[in-house]
């Protein structure tokens, strides 16, 4: 069985806790993005470039289209993940969606097992956490096995709502899978449930552009 080690279940964990910060506005480094005016989107394409240690030996070959008023998140703070990306739209300090991007090996073949570890650690983590579903599933055009949640966090006497997939999805050229994570609060206008979650909103748009390379 392959096993997620300890820094990148810290790192996954770390991923989804910080729905609720928001991404700085600086230009993130690394791969580069490519402003695409006519439909108000940026292009990131993942590179090997500056890459260390496990997203060097793991490295996956991918792109993706993202609302040009998201922000990438600097490398720096999220250094375990290829690429973090975060929408604009914030209430009481919560983005509205967010997705990003890592890796898993082994094929679908280990993601039931994959995702009770990567369930374990969420349990510690989120506040009224539940494990909504997990099983096989499209990720636009690629096969996926994924992990759906749901979260509360009470703030200030306010209640965020936070929905969440974890997607393993399966590599066609039979090499490292991508790690999709994808999640959405209350502060989205159309989100209300985590059947929404890259249904509604505007990530429905990033995963229909997703592409391994």
């Amino acid at each position: 069985m392959t096993r997620i080690g300890t820094r990148r279940r810290s790192a996954l964990l770390g991923l989804v806790l910080a729905v609720g910060v928001a991404g700085s506005a600086s230009p993130a480094a690394g791969s580069p993005t490519v402003e695409t005016a006519a439909t108000a989107t940026k292009t990131y394409v993942n590179t090997p470039s500056g890459l260390k240690g496990d997203l060097r030996r793991h490295y996956v070959d991918f792109s993706f289209r993202y609302p040009s008023a998201w922000t990438r998140v600097p490398r720096r703070q999220d250094p375990l993940n290829f690429v973090k990306v975060v929408s604009d739209t914030r209430k009481a300090g919560f983005e509205a969606e967010n997705f990003a991007v890592g890796w898993f090996r082994g094929g679908l073949r280990v993601a039931p097992a994959l995702l009770d570890q990567i369930n374990a650690d969420l349990r510690r983590g989120f506040p009224a956490y539940k494990r909504l579903s997990t099983g096989r599933t499209r990720f636009g055009r690629y096969a996926g096995y994924q992990l759906r949640f749901s979260s509360r966090v009470v703030q200030g006497g306010a209640t965020t709502r936070i929905w969440g997939r974890v997607v393993l999805v399966a590599n066609p050229s039979g090499g490292n899978g991508a790690t999709v994570i994808m999640l959405a609060s209350s502060a989205s206008p159309v989100v209300r449930r985590v059947a929404d979650v890259g249904v509604k909103g505007e990530l429905p748009g990033v995963v229909r552009s997703f592409r391994f390379g």
